[in-house]
């Protein structure tokens, strides 16, 4: 008998700001954002660490969605974890 785990600590992931700035052509606050994304954090807990509004947020995530070309988190972290792991 064989027991087959699997796990994915997309949390886990770190990934460097001056990277995804290189990468994308994020500002700084854009790529904290979208770091803190890839680290499974929601808008609202990333506003807070971030020490902006939730609308605030929004509107980076917007602009980080469209210079990454996804449309969604979930997009953004596989684009992301797929860019930086090539």
């Amino acid at each position: 008998m064989v027991l087959l785990m699997a796990a994915n600590f997309v949390g886990e992931e770190t990934v460097s700001c001056d990277e995804l700035r290189h990468l994308y052509g994020y500002t700084k606050s854009e790529a904290r954002l979208a770091q803190l994304v890839v680290q499974e954090c929601e808008p609202r807990q990333a506003a807070r660490a971030m020490g902006v509004t939730y609308g605030t947020a929004r509107v980076y995530l917007k602009v980080v969605f469209e210079k990454a070309g996804v449309h969604s988190q979930a997009q953004l972290v596989a684009r992301i974890l797929r860019d930086t792991r090539s």
